[in-house]
C-alpha cells in the first residue's frame, strides 16, 4: 500500500514538471531568422510633436531633438520626459508612456510671458515706439514680452518723450506721457550726392535735396550759384519733419546749369541752412553689360567704368540656337550680375550664370577691373586697363574642344580711344584653366566699337579665340552687336544683345539675351 501511493506522487511530480516545461517554452521567444529581428525592432515607438508656435525646441529625456514640428522615431518603449521650450514662452514638460510600435501624437499649446500696456500721450495722436522698434499707435494696447521696455512718444511740432517701465506676466500697464511743444528748427539739410552731370538719364542725371524740421513752418528752398542768383525755388508748409527736392541742373528757362559749385539753401523761421554740391559734366555712365572680366560688350570688357561709389545690379536671359545640328535648340541662359564702382580706376564685379533649359551646369565668376583715362586732344582721349579674373565655368556651347569643367585664372589688357562718344578699342585676353587636360590655356582677341549718347548706347564685338599650347590659332570666332536703352526717367536700362560663334570644321551657334540693368 506504502509502494503505492508512492508511485502514484511520483508520477503527478512527473506530470507537474513536464507541463511547466511546456509552458515556459512556449513563453520564450526563439529567433529563427531576419522575419524575428524585423518583429522586435517594429516594437520601438515613434513620436510627432505640434506646437502652437513655431521655432520652439523639443527635448527628450533632455536630449534635443529639432524645432517642432518634428517627428522622433526608435524610441524605446516605456516612460519619457518631454520638454518644450522657448524664449518668452512658458515651458511645457510632459510625462508620456509610450507602448511597442506606437506612434504618439502630441498637440502642446506654449503660453506666451507677456502682459499689456497701454500709453496715454498729450496731445494725442502721437506715434509711440517700444524699444527703438516697432511702431504702435496710442489708442490700442501693446502686448509685450515679460521685462523692462523703453518707450518713446513722438508727434510732429514736439518735443520726443522717452521712458523706461516693467511689463509684469498677466498684467496690464497704462503710461501717461505728456509731450511739450518744439521750437521750430532747421535740424538738417543735405545733398544725395556730392557732384553730379544733369546730361545723363533719369535719377543719375539729378539730385535729391534732403532736409528735416521739428515744427509746422513755412520756407522755401532755393538753388544757388557761386554768384547767389537762384535758378530753381520751391516753397513748403512743413507738416512733417522730413521733405525732399528733386533737382534736374536746369534753371528757370530750362537750361542746363553749367560746371560749377552750387548750394541748396532752406529759408524758413528766420533761419536758414546751406547744402553745397557741384555740377560736373565730365561724370558719365558708359552703358555697358557686366562680362566675367568686368563691364563691356557680351564677353568682351571695355576699359570705362561708372563713377565712384556706384553700384549696378543686372539680370537677363537669353537662348541659344544650332541651326545646322540635328537638335537645333542648344540652351536658355540666365544670368545674374553686381558690379560696384570702388575708385573711378576700380571696378569690382561677379557674374552668376545658370540655364532654365538644355543644361544642369552653371557658371561662377569675379573680377578686378582697372582702367584709367588720358586725355590726347581737347575732344579725345586713350583709354586703357587691365583686368583679372576668376572663374568657375560651366561652357555656353558643349563643344568637345573647350574645357567644360574646372576653374580658370584670367588676366586681360585693354586699350582704345574715345572721341564725341564713340569708342573703339582691342582686348587681350588669356585664360589658365584647371580641371581638364586637353586646351587649358586659352587666348582670346577682340575688337569693339561703341558709341554712346545720354540716353543710349549701341555697340559691336568680335573675337578670335585660340588654345596656342596645342597649336590651335583659330578654335572658333564671335561676334555681335549690344544696345543699351534707358527706361523713361528711371536709373534702369534695358540691353539688348545678339551674336553667332563660328567654327571652322561648320558649326554655328546663335544667340540673343536680353536683361535690364539698374545703376544706383
Amino acid at each position: 500500500m506504502k509502494l503505492k501511493k508512492i508511485l502514484v506522487l511520483a508520477a503527478t511530480l512527473f506530470s507537474l514538471q513536464y507541463n511547466y516545461a511546456q509552458v515556459s517554452a512556449s513563453r520564450t521567444p526563439v529567433f529563427t531568422g531576419s522575419d524575428d529581428i524585423t518583429a522586435v525592432k517594429q516594437k520601438k515607438a515613434s513620436l510627432s510633436v505640434h506646437v502652437n508656435t513655431s521655432g520652439a525646441s523639443v527635448y527628450l529625456d533632455g536630449s534635443y531633438r529639432g524645432t517642432a514640428p518634428v517627428r522622433i522615431t526608435e524610441i524605446e518603449p516605456g516612460n519619457h520626459t518631454l520638454r518644450i521650450q522657448k524664449p518668452h514662452y512658458e515651458t511645457r514638460t510632459i510625462s508620456i508612456n509610450l507602448r511597442p510600435g506606437q506612434t504618439h501624437d502630441i498637440y502642446a499649446d506654449l503660453e506666451k510671458i507677456s502682459g499689456f500696456l497701454y500709453v496715454q500721450t498729450s496731445p494725442s495722436g502721437a506715434d509711440i515706439y517700444v524699444d527703438g522698434g516697432r511702431v504702435f499707435s496710442s489708442s490700442s494696447a501693446i502686448e509685450l514680452d515679460e521685462g523692462f521696455h523703453r518707450i518713446s512718444a513722438e508727434k510732429f511740432g514736439y518735443k520726443k518723450e522717452n521712458s523706461t517701465i516693467t511689463i509684469i506676466r498677466g498684467m496690464t500697464r497704462t503710461v501717461s506721457l505728456t509731450l511739450q511743444k518744439a521750437e521750430f528748427e532747421i535740424t538738417s539739410v543735405t545733398a544725395s550726392k556730392k557732384k553730379f552731370n544733369p546730361r545723363n538719364a533719369g535719377g543719375l542725371g539729378s539730385i535729391d535735396i534732403n532736409f528735416s524740421v521739428t515744427a509746422p513752418e513755412t520756407g522755401t528752398l532755393y538753388i544757388t550759384d557761386e554768384s547767389g542768383s537762384i535758378l530753381s525755388s520751391s516753397e513748403y508748409t512743413f507738416t512733417t519733419w522730413n521733405g525732399t527736392y528733386s533737382w534736374d541742373g536746369t534753371d528757370k528757362d530750362g537750361y542746363i546749369a553749367p560746371d560749377g559749385t552750387y548750394k541748396a539753401v532752406l529759408c524758413a523761421g528766420k533761419k536758414e541752412v546751406v547744402a553745397s554740391f557741384s555740377i560736373d559734366s565730365s561724370i558719365t555712365y558708359p552703358q555697358l553689360s557686366i562680362t566675367s572680366f568686368g563691364s563691356g560688350i557680351a564677353g568682351l570688357p571695355v576699359p570705362k567704368n561708372n563713377p565712384s561709389g556706384s553700384f549696378t545690379m543686372e539680370f537677363g536671359a537669353g537662348v541659344c540656337f544650332a541651326p545646322l545640328s540635328e537638335k537645333t535648340f542648344a540652351g536658355a541662359p540666365y544670368k545674374i550680375s553686381l558690379a560696384f564702382t570702388a575708385a573711378d580706376f576700380l571696378e569690382l564685379s561677379g557674374n552668376f550664370t545658370g540655364f532654365f533649359a538644355g543644361s544642369d551646369r552653371f557658371s561662377a565668376s569675379g573680377a578686378a577691373k582697372f582702367a584709367w583715362s588720358s586725355l590726347v586732344t581737347d575732344k579725345t582721349s586713350l583709354k586703357y586697363g587691365i583686368s583679372a579674373a576668376f572663374e568657375s565655368t560651366a561652357k555656353f556651347f558643349p563643344e568637345e574642344k573647350c574645357p567644360d569643367d574646372g576653374s580658370g585664372i584670367s588676366f586681360c589688357g585693354m586699350m582704345g580711344t574715345e572721341s564725341d562718344g564713340t569708342f573703339a578699342g582691342l582686348s587681350s585676353q588669356y585664360t589658365f584653366y584647371t580641371g581638364t587636360e586637353e586646351f587649358a590655356h586659352l587666348w582670346k582677341n577682340g575688337i569693339t566699337v561703341l558709341k554712346t549718347t545720354d540716353f543710349f548706347s549701341a555697340g559691336a564685338y568680335a573675337a578670335i579665340t585660340s588654345f596656342p599650347k596645342e597649336n590651335v590659332w583659330f578654335d572658333h570666332a564671335d561676334a555681335g552687336i549690344q544696345a543699351c536703352i534707358y527706361l523713361g526717367s528711371t536709373r534702369a536700362y534695358l540691353i539688348l544683345q545678339t551674336g553667332c560663334t563660328l567654327f571652322p570644321e561648320g558649326g554655328i551657334y546663335l544667340n540673343a539675351n536680353a536683361a535690364v540693368s539698374l545703376t544706383f
